[in-house]
């Protein structure tokens, strides 16, 4: 079961708009009139969580906690339904919730036809490559495919933080403490030295908490001799 996102949202009004503090220290916009809803990051939360299923009474009482005027809180849960943003955002969920039960089917799928583990080739061509495996989402292990590159016999750890240790690199870290994390991808990104890195991976084990990304452009390049 879906439950509410943990955190409160963080805002600031807008420029000249008082704001007065709860009891739980999170914002309410007020106007000379009285209270005037909940502050836009509270909106957009009662949006995401109704998209994702939670139920109204799990994120009144998630709000109510969290110091929002009860008035407000059922006045948002009222509206925001058939706000034609949230509609849009509800049609883009239902996509999502799709394409994940695809990927699943997919999944299911490829487990059934690798139970009797990975194929290995090692005369594949062209041809049958993008035929059997790339078309068809088909894993394969490329036996030899890089056997004749000098970064086989030449890079190591130690060789690596030698040529590269000072250049600074972006990494997503603390992914385990997450279960949004990709989706929030912006939030784990952390810049650190190579080095740093390396250290990482020397003594983390394995784990899926933390990956340096693809593309790091670091202005050098590894010598192969």
């Amino acid at each position: 079961m879906t439950s509410a996102v943990a955190g409160a949202p963080v805002t600031t009004s807008a420029a000249g708009a008082p704001v007065t503090t709860s009891a739980a220290g999170a914002p309410v916009t007020t106007s000379a009139a009285g209270p005037a809803g909940l502050a836009p990051r509270w909106r957009a939360w009662v949006a995401e969580n109704l998209a994702l299923g939670v139920a109204e009474g799990e994120i009144r009482a998630a709000l109510l906690a969290a110091g929002q005027p009860g008035a407000a809180v059922d006045e948002e849960l009222t509206r925001a339904p058939d706000h034609p943003y949230f509609q849009a955002c509800l049609r883009l969920a239902r996509e999502y919730a799709w394409l994940e039960a695809l990927l699943d089917s997919y999944g299911d799928l490829r487990s059934a036809e690798l139970s009797d583990g990975l194929e290995r080739r090692g005369d594949l061509s062209p041809a049958e490559f993008f035929e059997r495996y790339y078309f068809a989402n088909r894993p394969v292990i490329l036996a030899g495919a890089v056997d004749d590159w000098p970064a086989r016999r030449q890079w190591s750890l130690a060789s690596l933080r030698d040529q590269l240790g000072n250049v600074e690199v972006e990494v997503m870290t603390g992914r385990d403490s997450n279960p949004e994390h990709t989706w929030q991808h912006d939030t784990h990104r952390t810049r650190m030295a190579f080095a740093d890195y390396l250290t990482m991976v020397e003594t983390g084990g394995e784990t899926n908490d933390y990956y340096m990304v693809a593309r790091n452009e670091t202005g050098s390049t590894v010598s192969d001799r």
